[in-house]
């Protein structure tokens, strides 16, 4: 469906018939996601759901004929539909105009031909004056059929009458004709028709030919030859119907056109008589195309309607110098190939079958013609019994013979049994008369001949010929049957049995313990076969039948000497099919809503019984039970605390009869109910609606239970109502969608909503997620080249997203101005802003050389040094090297293309600048980078790159730490190199663990190795090596316990941190620092040692 306003064209799709609730739609154009589009919340109805969308399209794409096409995505299976803008015809009329003139009226007519589609209008104006469109003007409209390509194409004409007292010299009218042309633009035609004093005539202008017409003067001279004249016979027939009257106008219209000299004489006729009576109305034209004349002449009558009905022949006959013609029409020609509607009306087969006489009527419109009737009629024959020869006591029945539709006067009938004759020939006398005749022709048929096994039929015999007819044949002798039947009845005081029995000649007797009864009425019939059937009715005491004593039914057949009995009696009645027990229960809602007691219903018609009651196998106490009854039901109510009520598994009802005893049960507690889905969800349709308060939707699915209620909680907290739902009872699962208001005082940041769901009486309830939605509004600037407007979104959170754009100037922006983005949440009265210009969104660029592994260099005497610009924006950005200051050809490196990282809004590159250790003086390398965040470059450096291939020798200094040593080796390269820790010169260690080298900013590498001290290590006079060997060269640092100044320890746990690039700087100094602490001690020991001595 689709629906258009203004520039845009509103879509909608509708999905029906599906189940659960959960949908999702989407729109298309071709390859592109719509996004502006409205789903609605799925609705319920019946046991199944549908939903709709809508989406709004522009007009443009709508006109262009694009496909849009609607996706339904449901249950994991998708389902689409297109939908385009209908062919519509487009086609511009072909205008025309002609004008006459009489002595009473000057008519102007307008013709639009072959025009699509059929919306239009014609109006007139007259040229210089102010009005638009000019009175007395008469429009008629017709579908004139279709073109090649069977298309419909319409014509239209306009009829404009003016008093020629008011037409002027040089008065110009025109036709205008407003439509729909190709691609649905306005169309405009016109055409004009300029009046001129009688002895210049009237012209009639048209857009691509003038032809004018004028009156014909005394002295024309005729120097022209003969022209031929065209013929035109015109019927024009309309209709007016007014109330209880149908009144018809015709006017037969003789055009007589392009013939030359004017000379021309026309006389009508009717039926080959000229018509006197009748004044024609003529009207004389004369054309100039050219330098040529020819004349026309038009001639109009309005024949006698009551001639015209009745099939008069009305002739137009002209005579122009010596050639004649004539044309003739009448309602005979009109209807010749297209005869009016006949309407024939027969009787209802109720009518047939219950009136004597029935009618048929026939009808015809608009014509005075004679209606005949034709009938047909077939013989036939039927046999049958007749009721009353019941009544007469005899050793024989009769059969009839019914004969029906008789044309022949000479035939005979003979009774068969079988296919065999049993009767004598029965010869019919029938008067002589021209219609159909009817007869009855009755047969006795001996008792003997009544066997079950016989069948009996008529056969007629007509005339000399050999031709016969045979009715059905009927088995009437069939031995008796009965059937005996309880009726329901609304009296207390009696119960009404019926006694059926069916047979050839049947008689009903009832009997109670062998005595006989009288019965209430007896009613007889005969079915078309013959067979009677004896309906009796007795009607017995209810004290009586509930007692449970037995009737008997007799049906005897006096005629064929058989019988049939059956009995009856309450027991009989309730022994294979017990009568109904209903139980009404209370409504869960009703259970759970009240603190108080519940009641349960059992009542049992029609029969005087004990009802009892069982919970869970367990009778209640007799004050919990009221029974009491009426005329016709026994009640029993059960009243039961709500609480017990709602621990109860299985109520049961118990009927006791002495004639049977039945039972029925309720499950209380329902089935165990399965785990159902439940989500919670907002729905972003409500934002469009003006309230005071917001909806949460609890989308319940796969539920089993058909007793549930639903509440909205917060923070674990019900806030809410208890919402019940009825869900009807089948066996698959359930889908339903409930909603509810939030009150305002739960609107802050800090609560969560939830839905619970719980099922039945158990305890055992069922929560969807936590949502929070009641957040505060935030605001994040961006420069985008976005080409979206303003969408709004919701997340499944119920979080609102809305994303709007602005598009500034360029030159606007570029000054620095500030543009505020301002977000207002009116339902939490909260708003926050962010302010954006082309200063906060520059990103500076983050710059570092990635130096090359020890591995990288060894391998390879050219490096690839490789520079990471990241988190910059915008991206625009410049790249180059320098080598000692001094800017490197662009031929030395390689810049790659800037990239966004996906994470945020930032770019990142790289740049590569190979390096060769053949032509590398020990150079410094820098990697600059220009960004219009900052007018100074940024830059990182990179020197001696190729330091870590030449080889240095190592220096090591032995450090004290908390119970450890550290052997600390710098200055060295390549990196490999072997550290291992000896005891006393000759123990190797092996408790000690070695760091990775680091690399310098000099190309140097350093490494630190651990070595735990044991108690051993510890003692006195114990002497520890570290020794160091790199390539060729092995060098050896020791220390001795004796050495160690008690409780002093240079170096704690913090040595066992990473070095930084200056650890070789700190290291020495540290070193140099503690040696000379060191040597103050000693000389300080050695002068107060002296001093004492002394």
């Amino acid at each position: 469906m689709w629906l258009s306003s203004g520039d845009t064209v509103t879509l909608g799709c509708i999905a029906t018939d599906f189940t659960p609730s959960p949908v999702k739609f989407s729109w298309k154009l071709d390859s592109n996601t719509l996004e502006n589009f409205t789903q609605y919340p799925s609705i319920l109805k019946g046991d199944k759901y549908y939903g709709v969308s809508q989406v709004r399209v522009s007009r443009q794409d709508w006109d262009a004929r694009k496909t849009f096409q609607c996706v339904v995505s449901h249950q994991g299976e998708d389902k689409k539909s297109g939908v385009t803008k209908p062919d519509v015809l487009y086609r511009s009329p072909n205008l025309t105009t002609s004008f006459s003139l009489d002595e009473e009226q000057a008519s102007f007519h307008c013709f639009a031909k072959d025009f699509a589609p059929r919306n239009h209008e014609i109006s007139w104006q007259k040229v210089g004056s102010d009005k638009t469109s000019l009175p007395d003007q008469t429009s008629v409209f017709s579908e004139r059929g279709n073109d090649t390509n069977g298309d419909k194409l319409y014509s239209a004409a306009s009829l404009l009458t003016v008093n020629p007292s008011e037409l002027t010299a040089g008065a110009t009218f025109t036709c205008v004709f407003k439509g729909k042309g190709v691609n649905n633009t306005e169309v405009l035609e016109m055409a004009n028709a300029t009046y001129k004093e009688e002895s210049s005539g009237v012209q009639a202008e048209f857009p691509n030919e003038t032809v004018c017409y004028k009156e014909e003067s005394e002295a024309e001279e005729d120097h022209m030859a003969n022209t031929a004249v065209t013929f035109i016979f015109l019927f024009i027939m309309t209709l007016l119907f007014t109330v209880g009257t149908t009144m018809s106008k015709v006017r037969l219209v003789c055009i007589l056109n392009g013939y030359f000299p004017k000379n021309l004489s026309v006389e009508w006729q009717q039926n080959k008589q000229q018509l006197t009576r009748i004044q024609p109305t003529e009207r004389h034209l004369q054309s100039v195309e050219g330098g040529e004349k020819t004349y026309s002449l038009t001639s109009e009558i309005e024949p006698n309607m009551e001639e015209w009905t009745r099939g008069s022949n009305f002739t137009c006959k002209f005579i122009h110098k010596e050639s004649k013609d004539e044309k003739t029409t009448s309602i005979c020609h009109i209807f010749g190939f297209n005869p009016p509607s006949i309407h024939v009306e027969i009787p209802s087969f109720k009518t047939v079958m219950t009136d004597s006489d029935v009618k048929a009527t026939c009808f015809i419109h608009n014509v005075d013609a004679e209606l005949l009737w034709s009938c047909s009629f077939s013989s036939s024959g039927d046999i049958r019994r007749s009721l009353s020869d019941l009544q007469k006591e005899s050793n024989e029945f009769k059969l009839h013979c019914d004969l029906s539709q008789l044309s022949s006067q000479q035939l005979y009938v003979t009774l068969q049994s079988d296919g065999t004759d049993i009767s004598e020939k029965q010869f019919v006398d029938l008067p002589e008369a021209p219609d159909l005749h009817t007869v009855s022709v009755s047969f006795s048929v001996d008792r003997s001949s009544c066997k079950s096994d016989q069948s009996f039929s008529c056969k007629v015999h007509q005339g000399f010929s050999r031709q016969t007819f045979e009715s059905k044949a009927i088995n009437v002798c069939v031995d008796p049957s009965v059937e005996v039947l309880q009726v329901s009845s609304k009296e207390s005081g009696e119960q009404k049995l019926l006694c059926s029995g069916s047979g050839f000649n049947p008689q009903i007797n009832w009997f109670f313990n062998s005595h006989p009864k009288s019965s209430s009425s007896t009613d007889v019939s005969m079915d078309p076969n013959g067979r009677v059937t004896v309906i009796s009715r007795l009607d017995v005491l209810q004290t009586e039948w509930k007692t449970g004593k037995t009737f008997t039914c007799e049906v005897f057949d006096r005629f064929l000497e058989k019988s049939d009995k059956k009995d009856i009696s309450l027991c009989s009645v309730f022994g294979f099919n017990p009568p109904s027990i209903h139980v009404e229960i209370p409504s869960f809602k009703t259970v759970m809503m009240t603190n108080s007691d519940v009641k349960a219903t059992c009542f049992i018609h029609n029969v005087d019984a004990e009802l009892l009651w069982l919970m869970d196998e367990k009778k209640p106490s007799t004050d919990r039970v009221n029974i009491f009854s009426n005329k016709t039901t026994v009640i029993s109510e059960l009243t039961v605390p709500s609480s017990s009520w709602k621990n109860l598994k299985l109520l049961k009802c118990k009927v006791q009869h002495h004639c049977f005893t039945a039972e029925k049960t309720v499950e209380v507690s329902g089935p165990a109910a399965s785990a159902p889905q439940v989500n919670i969800r907002r729905s972003l349709s409500d934002l469009q609606k003006e309230s005071n308060d917001f909806k949460l939707h609890c989308d319940l699915s796969q539920l089993s239970s058909q007793q549930l209620y639903v509440t909205l909680q917060s923070n674990g907290t019900d806030i809410s109502e208890k919402q019940f739902v009825d869900l009807p009872e089948a066996p698959g699962l359930h889908t339903v969608s409930v909603s509810f208001s939030v009150p305002r005082k739960y609107w802050k940041s800090d609560q969560s909503f939830s839905c619970k769901v719980h099922q039945g009486f158990s305890r055992l309830s069922f929560e969807s997620k936590a949502i929070n939605v009641c957040v505060d509004p935030s605001v994040e600037v961006l420069q985008s080249k976005s080409s979206s407007s303003t969408d709004v979104s919701m997340d499944p959170n119920g979080r609102v997203t809305v994303i709007s754009r602005l598009d500034v100037l360029p030159t606007e922006w570029k000054t620095g101005k500030t543009f505020t983005c301002e977000v207002f949440d009116r339902f939490l009265n909260k708003r926050i802003t962010k302010d954006i210009s082309i200063k906060s969104v520059f990103n500076p660029p983050t710059v570092r050389i990635v130096e090359p592994t020890a591995a990288e260099v060894s391998m390879s005497d050219t490096l690839t040094l490789t520079c990471l610009v990241s988190g910059y924006f915008p991206s625009t950005i410049t790249v180059h090297w320098k080598e000692n200051r001094q800017k490197l050809s662009s031929t030395r490196y390689i810049n790659g293309p800037s990239f966004k990282n996906p994470d945020s809004s930032s770019y990142s590159m790289s740049s590569r600048l190979n390096v060769s250790q053949m032509n590398d003086k020990k150079s410094t390398y820098t990697c600059v980078v220009r960004h219009e965040s900052s007018k100074t470059p940024f830059e990182s450096s990179i020197k001696d790159v190729f330091a870590s291939v030449i080889h240095s020798e190592p220096s090591a200094v032995l450090l004290q730490g908390s119970n450890e040593l550290v052997c600390l080796v710098f200055g060295f390269s390549p990196a490999s190199i072997n550290i291992t820790w000896i005891r006393d010169g000759n123990t190797e260690l092996w408790n000690y663990n070695n760091s990775h080298p680091y690399r310098g900013p000099d190309g140097k590498f350093s490494i630190q190795s651990f070595l735990h001290l044991s108690p051993v290590d510890s003692l006195p006079g114990v002497n520890l090596t570290c020794r160091v060997t790199h390539g060729n060269t092995t060098l050896s640092v020791n220390v001795s316990r004796t050495d160690e100044v008690e409780h002093c320890h240079f170096f704690d746990d913090i040595l066992h941190a990473d070095m930084s690039q200056d650890t070789v700087m700190q290291a020495w100094g540290v070193a140099i620092f503690f040696l000379l602490l060191f040597f103050i001690s000693v000389i300080f020991s050695a002068v107060i040692t002296t001093f004492k001595t002394k």
